[in-house]
């Protein structure tokens, strides 16, 4: 589901995602190819991790115009 948002029509947080600011991968505001660049980058170069939530589950503490309408509860 995040590829679709990235990739394909969705950026509110009415998307599949139900939180679209989950979606923003190098919290940088917006949902675009740059975020799963970024998370690939980490994931298989050992770049930049995710910035704060991660890597603990949470809220974004970045104030953004990103919504998140609901998110699974936190182990």
């Amino acid at each position: 589901m995040i590829l679709q948002v990235l990739w394909g029509n969705s950026s509110s947080a009415s998307s599949p995602l139900g939180c679209i600011d989950s979606a923003d991968g190098n919290d940088d505001g917006l949902v675009d190819p740059a975020d799963s660049i970024a998370l690939l980058r980490y994931l298989f170069n050992g770049a930049t991790p995710p910035p704060p939530p991660f890597p603990d589950c949470g809220l974004d503490p970045t104030v953004d115009a990103l919504e998140c309408d609901s998110f699974a509860a936190c182990p």
